[in-house]
């Protein structure tokens, strides 16, 4: 019909890039398919009256499988959601509701074939405030404890309780001004803590905010003008030192506009201010940023360049101590970056002249807009450039799902993906050395594997959905081995319908863990060499992971011991003798890092407001890098600007990451996907042989993450993000690209 969509088209500046038009209609004008690339495999749909009540993918398994239904009551309210595991059984969601006239679910139960083996419940107020909520992983498994909720007559919430009913309870209290500001945050109220007599690093992990004006509370230089109806200070209480109270804060000025024209970082110890670190913006007369400077050394900075035509940044600018250097971009229509080109200085002989040359990514995609290749490489400016660093292939199932990527440049970073009924990851084959990985890799003895997957379908309380794996085999051989006869084989154990890993049995091993009365893991071990594998966690008063203490591949003990600031991005992480302070902006970027009180200091360059650094730039030796990453985001290799590799890996689905070569000193990266951050050397290892048993651990913003389970070291008592898509984390891949990096 005329008033129905035929077809989709985007261009830019008068070429297509994108063009779509497989809708089918039925007679009551709802779409009931979607084709794909290949239009003999669309998705198709289906409605229970004007409802949506299906949707099935096309390439599946097996009949039946790639299916999800719903359904909902008289109301209109979603009753449960229903995925196939195949044409007869399914993982089953189904939501309970207090009265006909409660708009939201009061019980989520989740199970096989409509039974509940793991049960959230929600409590709201007239008002449909949520007073209570209790999750499976919030505690002991199968007797939980709730959360509680509580607001003043503003509905602003004033009180938060974990674990109320146990001896563990913890409670945060929230203060506001007569705006409805929030002005204070005290965490753990049960255990108040005063630095007169406490011991060093006592943490304490409060929050503060001001506003209007910063009057007699700003470091030198720093007026925090033109900020009235703005945040002016932003401050962590981080811990106790020699009896004073440790804090860090930013403090923010404004232009006449209103838009932050500096932000001053500072630590404060007892009443004394410390000398600030300052980071200038610029913005536009439209107001875009179009620069900024690192707030460790001035001297470093971005600076933009925008079409006229289109008003998409087409050159990025990173300079330092007057060199600068300007990165032409192209992009999709509407989309990401497609296209990167760069100069580099590439030595021919030192002692004479240096060639100039250029780094150049190249993207193309297919025409459903999804990636089809991405291509790095070097070679002369001014001639086609002969050099691959990373030239990657992908292809997919049919229902757009990351199915294979071959690398020419590197086939030790190619893989293979395998999915099961509920397109979970079931697979991940490596390459090697001589070629690319098939799907007949996944299924026999011979093959590179990186993992085999298995997953929970709710079938009891011990085996609940949603659970990241139930088993996982990892080959035992290098990327270039051709065998895995000897496997790594794990299986999970769970209880009471909690996500939650209560242990895991391996080949030869079992890994026990260990969790608190607020089902916050608080150690593991391997059986094998419990000493020595052993990894132990405590938490701030605030929830967030706090130390994480363990056994290097020598047996030598060390404990990394984390901070935050006000916003919840990691604010400092220190090692025995190794130190880093991270400076982040508003939009959650890693923006400067320095390490060992300044002796290094990292600065990171963006395109506009993507979450992966353009550019990189390190202080003690004035050298600046780009980052080589794949469509995940995930870094593949740091090269500086005479085109030398300082740093390179391949990563496995499950966080694994391999070290290619020995890094050259100083090479920081602590990178995988974006939003994480690798606590580097916290690897679990076991034996003499120094075998490793676990990788290293990451933060996904403040919350700890094990990478190899797939699972949260805290729980998140809103059950907002502990029972996530599984593609979001490993060991799942997404299709989509997430360039520029």
């Amino acid at each position: 019909e005329r008033d129905r969509l035929q077809s989709v088209t985007r261009k830019l500046q008068g070429v297509t890039h994108f063009t779509y038009s497989g809708f089918t209609y039925d007679q009551d004008r709802r779409v009931t398919n979607a084709s794909t690339i290949n239009s003999a495999t669309p998705f198709t749909f289906s409605f229970t009256d004007a409802i949506p009540s299906g949707t099935t993918a096309p390439g599946a398994p097996a009949a039946g499988t790639w299916r999800t239904d719903s359904t909902a009551d008289d109301y209109g309210r979603p009753t449960s959601l229903l995925r196939f595991i195949d044409a007869t059984n399914k993982q089953t969601y189904n939501f309970s509701y207090a009265t006909a006239f409660t708009p939201r679910p009061t019980q989520l139960s989740r199970g096989y074939n409509g039974s509940a083996t793991s049960i959230t419940t929600f409590v709201y107020d007239d008002f449909g405030r949520l007073l209570q909520t209790t999750v499976p992983e919030a505690g002991v498994p199968g007797a939980p404890s709730p959360t509680h909720y509580e607001y003043d007559v503003a509905s602003r919430m004033t009180l938060k309780r974990v674990g109320v009913g146990s001896a563990a309870v913890r409670t945060s209290a929230y203060f506001y001004d007569s705006l409805g500001r929030t002005t204070f945050v005290d965490h753990d109220t049960e255990h108040p803590v005063n630095c007169v007599g406490a011991a060093n690093g006592t943490p304490i992990q409060d929050e503060e905010y001001k506003y209007d004006n910063c009057t007699g509370d700003a470091p030198n230089g720093v007026s925090c003008s033109n900020a009235l109806g703005h945040l002016t200070i932003s401050r962590a209480i981080l811990q106790c030192s020699s009896g004073q109270v440790i804090k860090r804060g930013r403090w923010y000025n404004y232009d006449s506009a209103g838009r932050v024209s500096l932000v001053a970082y500072a630590t404060v110890t007892g009443a004394t201010i410390g000398t600030p670190a300052l980071s200038t913006k610029v913005y536009t007369a439209a107001s875009r940023l179009q620069g900024w400077e690192s707030p460790l050394i001035s001297a470093y900075g971005t600076r933009y360049t925008f079409g006229a035509a289109n008003g998409q940044v087409t050159g990025l600018t990173t300079y330092s101590g007057g060199t600068s250097i300007t990165s032409g971009h192209s992009y999709r229509a509407f989309g990401p970056l497609s296209g990167l080109n760069t100069a580099v200085v590439q030595p021919v002989d030192p002692s004479t002249s240096r060639e100039l040359r250029r780094l150049v990514l190249a993207n193309s995609y297919r025409s459903d807009d999804s990636i089809n290749t991405i291509r790095w490489s070097l070679g002369p400016y001014s001639s086609t450039p002969t050099i691959d660093l990373l030239n990657q292939t992908m292809s997919y199932t049919a229902a757009g799902v990351l199915s294979q990527r071959n690398d020419s440049a590197d086939t030790q970073s190619s893989r293979y993906y395998g999915y099961d009924a509920l397109l979970r990851m079931t697979c991940e084959a490596r390459g090697s050395g001589t070629g690319h990985p098939t799907s007949a890799n996944c299924d026999t003895s011979s093959t590179r594997l990186a993992g085999l997957f298995t997953y929970g379908d709710g079938q009891s309380a011990s085996s609940p959905p949603d659970v990241r794996l139930t088993s996982f085999i990892k080959g035992a051989g290098t990327a270039t081995s051709a065998s895995y006869t000897s496997p790594s084989t794990e299986t999970s154990t769970y209880l009471g319908g909690s996500g939650q890993t209560q242990q895991i049995n391996r080949t030869g091993s079992n890994i026990v863990i260990g969790y608190d009365l607020l089902g916050r893991r608080t150690f593991e071990y391997s059986t094998a060499d419990a000493t020595k594998s052993r990894r132990d966690y405590t938490y701030l008063p605030n929830g967030q992971l706090g130390t994480l203490a363990g056994k290097t591949s020598s047996g030598n003990p060390y404990s990394v011991v984390v901070r935050y600031d006000a916003e919840g991005h990691p604010l400092t992480i220190t090692k025995g003798s190794l130190s880093y302070e991270l400076f982040w902006d508003d939009a959650d970027r890693l923006i400067a890092a320095s390490l060992n009180n300044g002796s290094i200091r990292w600065s990171y360059h963006y395109q506009e407001q993507t979450l992966i650094s353009a550019t990189r730039e390190i202080s003690n030796a004035v050298k600046r890098f780009w980052v080589i990453s794949d469509e995940r985001g995930l870094p593949y290799r740091f090269m500086d600007e005479q085109g030398a590799t300082f740093w390179q890996a391949r990563w496995d689905a499950t966080g694994w990451r391999q070290i290619v070569g020995t890094p050259q000193a100083n090479m920081w990266v602590p990178f995988a996907l974006p939003g994480q951050i690798l606590l580097d050397g916290t690897a679990a290892f076991s034996g003499a042989s120094t075998t490793t048993v676990r990788p290293e651990l990451s933060l996904n913003r403040w919350r700890g993450y094990d990478p190899m389970v797939g699972a949260f070291l805290q729980p998140d008592p809103t059950d907002t993000t502990a029972r996530s898509d599984m593609f979001t984390r490993v060991p799942g891949i997404r299709s989509r690209t997430i360039l520029p990096v």
